[in-house]
């Protein structure tokens, strides 16, 4: 249900080809995605699990929060849960992550949290160690439990096993504004 719940996007910015990942956050068609990737995007294309593509546009993009929702005329099977609730992971806790790292559909990363939430301007981050590949922004996050505890923000510069999870309460107060 998770991996079938994971898109594909890819999008023209400045004349150049982008791709990062994203889920499923409504079956009527809403996908959440990292927004740093996004500016002023053209032609946008979400690809979903089972292999179909359909277009997407942008509805809203919170650059401060890394944040995008695309809305696209599909229909999907599933959606991840993003609910209250869910304690913040802890340090050594184990997670997994779903995704699109370098246009490879429904790859798995395993890692750990590996440090306390942090603020990174401003915006709470939590630091793991997982093999973040180019493509791997906007990756949906889970704990062993398969419950959403974040998304994919970033690797740390130069380093791809370290990277960055924008928590999911930050994703919730997102998809809840108007």
């Amino acid at each position: 249900v998770r991996k079938n719940s994971v898109v594909c996007i890819r999008a023209m910015v400045k004349g150049s080809p982008v791709q990062l990942s994203g889920f499923v956050v409504d079956t009527t068609g809403l996908i959440l995605c990292t927004a740093h990737s996004l500016k002023n995007p053209t032609g946008i294309s979400v690809t979903s699990a089972d292999g179909q593509s359909t277009d997407g546009k942008l509805v809203r993009i919170d650059f401060r929060r890394d944040l995008a929702l695309i809305d696209c005329t599909y229909t999907f099977g599933n959606a991840v849960e993003v609910n209250n609730g869910r304690p913040v992971p802890v340090k050594d806790q184990r997670l997994f992550s779903i995704g699109c790292p370098r246009n490879r559909s429904g790859t798995v990363m395993l890692g750990i949290v590996s440090g306390p939430p942090r603020l990174v301007e401003g915006q709470p981050l939590l630091a793991v160690r997982m093999e973040i590949e180019p493509g791997s922004s906007g990756s949906p996050v889970f704990d062993d439990s398969g419950n959403l505890v974040g998304m994919v923000q970033g690797r740390m510069k130069k380093e791809h096993r370290s990277g960055l999870l924008i928590p999911v309460d930050t994703i919730i107060s997102f998809i809840k504004e108007k």
